[in-house]
């Protein structure tokens, strides 16, 4: 029986190629994002990786409690000081923005801008992200300020003169508090985004 000659490159049929899910990626991403905080935190962790015994955690001395509750009444979570090898209930812990911690915020900022904008009737983009707090809480509340830009205003046609005075080009800065919880049905959306505000509007202040 004669045998059948190969076909050429451009006639092979073509391989299907096994990828990820979506929701396969997205439990990859947050499983690795779960164990990067602060840079202190991941300098104490790998310099203990070469031992088999457990990373020991302290409780916070008093002077570190003022300095927590300091810090999270003056920016409501937004802005608080890294505490590395520290026990503490509800404690906010600086994201890593090095490894990567900007691209993967980004869904949770478009997600806050997405609230705000239905809330004042806006049309806000994000344009970046500046910096994360993150703490544990039935899944991961994400303390995310990033910066975004008024779609609507920065829309102007090339003939359109703009005043001295005109902000189409500017970004404002913004905060959002967003959880990646933990859903009772896998088919439930886990984002929910809690307030997406202007930095410096808090309802207590």
């Amino acid at each position: 029986m004669a045998s059948v000659p190969p076909l050429p490159m451009e006639e092979q049929p073509p391989t299907t190629e096994e990828r990820p899910s979506s929701e396969k990626k997205q439990e990859q991403e947050h499983d690795y994002f779960l164990s990067h905080f602060d840079e202190d935190t991941d300098e104490e962790e790998s310099s203990q990786s070469g031992t088999c015994e457990a990373e020991e955690f302290r409780e916070m001395t008093d002077a570190e409690q003022k300095a927590f509750s300091a810090a999270f009444k003056e920016s409501g979570g937004f802005d608080v000081p890294p505490f590395p090898g520290v026990y503490y209930n509800d404690l906010i812990t600086p994201m890593n923005m090095s490894k990567g911690g900007p691209e993967y915020l980004f869904r949770y900022s478009v997600a806050g801008i997405g609230r705000y904008n239905e809330e004042h009737g806006t049309n806000y983009e994000v344009v970046r992200v500046e910096k994360c707090m993150q703490q544990a809480a039935r899944g991961i509340k994400y303390y995310i300020t990033f910066h975004a830009k008024n779609k609507i205003a920065s829309e102007h046609g090339s003939d359109t003169p703009k005043a001295a005075d005109d902000s189409s080009d500017k970004t404002e800065i913004f905060e959002a508090l967003v959880l990646f919880g933990i859903p009772k049905d896998k088919k439930d959306e886990p984002i929910d985004v809690i307030f997406c505000r202007l930095k410096g509007t808090r309802p207590d202040l």
